[in-house]
């Protein structure tokens, strides 16, 4: 198959899997880990293509690109993790991140041309890697972990929604709970929020994560 088609239809499928993960991510899991593998068949596409085919479009050029196979099942990943996971502490996650983007975006750009390996274009990889790193390590260490979740409750002592070019996002300010011993901001679903009230109490659960990065989610305690 000409590089050309196979760009095309593997940026087509990407579209697809990232609306996949970011609309409706059923079966659960199955989603998040087509999004990884992605990126990685998109570097080893231009590893192998001889040249024909890049990661990077390059200005004013019409070469074949897949940087919609690169950034999308990214962004997407990185879109819905951030959104299902809250994480107790953020910072192993971003250190991994940062770690993936350093190193899989260096090995991407030995995959280019010699002409297209320059500065613009490692920290295009890099960012874009990073993303990916982000998303990639959370939904692993979610999709893989099976230890029983700790189960706490808090009281919601405050309600925020806010609307932005982005949609509307809905909060919940919650008292001190469990490992979380500062009142904190969480993103709920608007269901929950719309069906609880200031000083109701809502249940958490705790995971401790695949890879040691403990995350919660908070739900109705009837759905316990």
């Amino acid at each position: 198959m000409p590089p050309k088609q196979v760009a095309v239809l593997f940026n087509i499928l990407t579209c697809a899997v990232a609306a996949w993960v970011v609309f409706r991510p059923q079966p659960y899991g199955a989603a998040e880990m087509v999004a990884i593998v992605l990126p990685l068949v998109a570097i080893w596409l231009v590893a192998t293509s001889e040249g024909n085919i890049h990661l990077v479009p390059k200005k004013g050029s019409r070469e074949v690109n897949l940087a919609f196979g690169l950034f999308l099942p990214a962004i997407a990943l990185t879109i819905r993790c951030a959104s299902d996971y809250h994480l107790l502490n953020w910072k192993p996650a971003v250190e991994l991140a940062l770690m993936t983007g350093l190193v899989v975006g260096f090995v991407a750009s030995r995959f280019e041309t010699e002409d297209r390996r320059t500065v613009t274009t490692g920290i295009v990889l890099m960012v874009g890697c990073s993303l990916y790193g982000f998303g990639a390590w959370l939904a692993i260490n979610s999709i893989f972990d099976r230890a029983p979740a700790a189960n706490y409750s808090a009281q919601v002592v405050g309600k925020v929604r806010t609307r932005s070019e982005d949609g509307t996002a809905y909060k919940f300010q919650l008292a001190r709970w469990g490992p979380d011993q500062t009142a904190s901001q969480v993103k709920v679903r608007r269901s929950l929020f719309e069906e609880t009230r200031i000083g109701d109490v809502v249940c958490i659960d705790v995971n401790q994560g695949r890879l040691a990065m403990p995350y919660y989610a908070v739900k109705r305690c009837a759905d316990r």
